[in-house]
């Protein structure tokens, strides 16, 4: 998962940079989904602020020597930081679904107790799937300036939860 992980950083935030031609239009959809999922104002301004204290620090690291390039990557990094903010507040939502999931699969594996059900191995690997899959969409939203929805990271923490309770509850009655 980390190769896949830098793999998709870095295709992400290439694409990210190509594809913008001017800072504005790096920072406009992550402002409007902002917007969106924080619609009052006084909480929207204390995200954009850590996210603008964050950049600052961060920026002092990256030295570009054309100045176009520098207002991308700025903004990038700015937008970045947005999402971790917003990643961050969602982390106790999405351990509590996660032991949640976990609860749900530790009730199902009863069934394997009283006969009628057993373990299977094609649900656990498709759970494992699913937990990956989740945990690399939070992790790639978090670490680059994609132009997604903050909306995708309740999914995300769902499929988290889902593959925990697929994976616990296929777990064989002897380890």
């Amino acid at each position: 998962m980390p190769l896949a992980l830098a793999a998709g950083l870095s295709l992400s935030w290439g694409l990210v940079l190509a594809l913008a031609d001017a800072p504005d239009a790096v920072l406009a959809p992550a402002v409007v989904d902002l917007a969106r999922a924080y619609p009052d104002p006084g909480r929207r301004e204390g995200l954009l602020g850590e996210a603008a204290r964050w950049t600052v620090s961060i920026s002092r690291l990256v030295a570009l020597d054309r100045e176009g390039m520098a207002g991308l990557v700025r903004a990038g990094l700015v937008v970045t930081a947005l999402h971790g903010e917003v990643a961050g507040r969602l982390i106790p939502m999405a351990l509590v679904l996660a032991g949640a999931g976990i609860g749900a699969g530790l009730a199902c594996r009863e069934r394997l107790r009283d006969g009628p059900g057993y373990a299977s191995p094609t649900a656990s690997g498709l759970a494992v799937v699913s937990i990956v899959g989740g945990l690399f969409w939070e992790a790639l939203y978090s670490l680059s300036p994609i132009p997604a929805s903050s909306g995708w990271l309740y999914a995300s923490a769902a499929a988290v939860s889902l593959g925990g309770m697929l994976y616990v509850a296929n777990l064989p009655l002897r380890l």
